[in-house]
C-alpha cells in the first residue's frame, strides 16, 4: 500500500527525504541527513553572515586583534565555530609579538600578572578578556615570566556533589570549630585534587570515602596512601572515613574527631588515676565502644580508673607479625568524649616496669600519623604498604581480611554454588563470585621502643 503522506525535500540540498523512524506519525523528515541539518542551522543562525564573511573576520582577528573568545562573544557563538571559519578562510593566527604595545607591556609586567593570576586568582580567559588578548597568549606570557600554572581542577566549582554522610561530617566539624574555620571541597591545597573537609587552623583534613566507589578497580592500590602523603608534605594530617563505617559507628567517629580538634568535654589527668588490671570481658566491651578497631586478643590489659570508672585502656601481647621484638602494644583507647592527659605514657611506663624488653606497635595511617608514639620515645622503623579489606555490596558491610581467607570463601561457595570447581580459583576469584569488592587502605607505620 502506497504511503499517501506528502513527500518532502531536504531544506538544505533539495534531495527527497525519508519517513521519520523515531516518530512515523510526523511523516517525512525535513532533511536528508544530519550534515544537511547542521549546515542549514548554521546558515540560518544570526552569526552566519558575519563569521562566513572573510572581510569581517579578517578585520576582527587581524586588524582589531580580537581573541577567538572575544570574537565568539561578539557573535554569540562558540569558539569552535570561530576556529573553524578562521581555518576555512586561511586567516593566520595572531602571534604574541603582534599584540598591541599596551597589551605587550601588560603581558610582560610580572607584578601585574602575579596580581591578576595569583592574588586575584583569575583564570587565563578572564585575564585575556581584561587585557584584550587571547587565552594562549596569556598562558605563554605566564610561562615566560616564570609564574607556575595552576591545575585546571584547582579553580572553584559552582556545583559540588556531596553525599549525606559527608555533609553530616562537615556540619559536625563546623559545630566544633565554627563554619568560618572549615573548608568544604578544597581544591587548592593539593593543586587540583579535592579534599572533602579541610580545617587549616588545625592542619587537619578529612576524606569521606564511599567504599563502593573506592574499590581496587576504581581507585587502585595506592590512592588513599598517595593522598595522605601529599597532605603530609604540607604538614596536614588526612583522616579517611568510609561511609559504611560512619553509619555503623557514628558516635565513635564523632568522639575521635572531637579529640583531634581538642574539643573534648571532659579532661582528666593520668596522675589522678589509679592503674588496675582489666578483665577480658570489660576490656572487649571498652574497646568495642571506644576504639575504631574494636576488641583484640591481648594477654595483658591495664586501665586507668578515675572515681572507680575505667577511662583509659592499654593492651599488650606477644608480637603477632614479628618475632624480633619482645612485646606488642596492641591497643590504646580512651573513653569517648574524654581526654586523659598523660594516659598513654603512664600506662606504657607501668607495663615496662613489670615486663622489660622491646615493644613494637602499628599506627593505622587511615587515621593516625604516629605522633603519640614519637612523643613517647618510639622510633619509626618501617612503613608497611597498603593492605586490603573487602566490601560486601549486597549486605552493605565491610569484611575484614581475616574473615575472608581463602578457606572461608571456599566454604561459602560450596554451599551456594556447589557446581563450581574450586581447585583452580584464587582468593580474588572466589571473592568476585561471592560479590566482594577489594578496597585498599593506607598501610601502617611500624614503631619500636627499646
Amino acid at each position: 500500500m502506497m504511503d499517501e503522506r506528502e513527500q518532502k525535500y531536504c531544506k538544505n540540498c533539495g534531495k527527497p527525504t525519508t519517513i521519520r523512524k523515531d516518530y512515523t506519525k510526523l511523516g517525512y523528515c525535513d532533511f536528508c541527513c544530519q550534515k544537511c541539518r547542521t549546515e542549514y542551522r548554521v546558515k540560518h543562525s544570526p552569526y552566519y553572515d558575519r563569521v562566513s564573511n572573510y572581510a569581517w573576520l579578517y578585520d576582527a582577528r587581524i586588524t582589531r586583534k580580537l581573541s577567538k573568545e572575544n570574537i565568539a562573544k561578539e557573535l554569540g557563538c562558540s569558539v569552535t565555530v570561530v576556529d573553524k571559519w578562521l581555518e576555512k578562510h586561511h586567516i593566520t593566527k595572531v602571534r604574541y609579538n603582534e599584540s598591541p604595545n599596551k597589551v605587550k607591556q601588560a603581558l610582560n609586567d610580572k607584578q601585574l600578572m602575579e596580581r591578576l593570576y595569583i592574588d586575584e586568582r583569575k583564570t587565563c580567559t578572564q585575564i585575556a578578556g581584561e587585557l584584550g588578548s587571547s587565552l594562549p597568549t596569556v598562558a605563554v606570557a605566564l610561562k615566560k615570566l616564570g609564574i607556575e600554572a595552576r591545575n585546571s581542577n584547582e579553580y572553584p566549582r559552582s556545583f559540588h556533589r556531596v553525599s549525606n554522610g559527608e555533609q553530616e561530617v562537615y556540619e559536625y566539624v563546623c559545630s566544633l570549630v565554627g563554619k568560618d574555620n572549615v573548608e568544604q571541597c578544597n581544591r587548592t591545597l593539593l593543586k587540583g585534587k579535592e579534599l572533602d573537609i579541610y580545617i587549616p587552623s588545625k592542619n587537619l583534613a578529612i576524606e569521606f570515602n564511599g567504599v563502593f566507589y573506592h574499590n581496587e578497580v576504581s581507585k587502585g592500590k595506592t590512592y588513599h596512601l598517595d593522598k595522605t602523603l601529599q597532605c603530609n608534605e604540607y604538614g596536614v594530617q588526612l583522616i579517611h572515613i568510609f561511609d559504611v563505617d560512619w553509619t555503623i559507628r557514628k558516635d565513635l567517629w564523632k568522639s575521635f574527631i572531637k579529640n583531634k580538634l581538642t574539643r573534648n568535654n571532659t579532661v582528666i589527668y593520668a596522675r589522678k588515676c589509679i592503674i588496675k588490671d582489666v578483665d577480658t570481658a570489660l576490656k572487649n566491651a571498652f574497646l568495642d565502644e571506644n576504639h575504631l578497631q574494636g576488641r583484640d586478643r591481648s594477654q595483658y590489659k591495664y586501665g586507668l580508673y578515675y572515681d572507680d570508672e575505667l577511662v583509659a585502656l592499654m593492651t599488650f601481647g606477644h608480637p603477632r607479625f614479628s618475632k624480633a621484638y619482645d612485646w606488642e602494644l596492641i591497643r590504646y583507647a580512651v573513653r569517648k568524649d574524654t581526654s586523659v592527659v598523660g594516659g598513654f605514657s603512664r600506662l606504657l611506663a607501668y607495663f615496662r616496669t613489670n615486663y622489660p624488653g622491646s615493644i613494637v606497635s602499628y599506627a593505622n595511617r587511615l587515621y593516625s600519623n604516629g605522633n603519640v608514639y614519637e612523643k613517647n620515645g618510639f622510633k619509626l622503623v618501617k612503613s608497611n604498604p597498603p593492605a586490603y579489606f573487602y566490601y560486601d555490596a549486597n549486605k552493605n558491610v565491610i569484611v575484614r581480611r581475616y574473615a575472608a581467607q581463602k578457606n572461608m570463601l571456599a566454604k561459602i561457595i560450596k554451599e551456594k554454588y556447589p557446581e563450581i570447581e574450586l581447585s583452580d580459583l584464587s582468593e580474588d576469584d572466589m571473592a568476585k563470585i561471592i560479590g566482594l569488592h577489594k578496597v585498599y587502605d593506607c598501610g601502617t607505620l611500624v614503631y619500636v621502643l627499646g
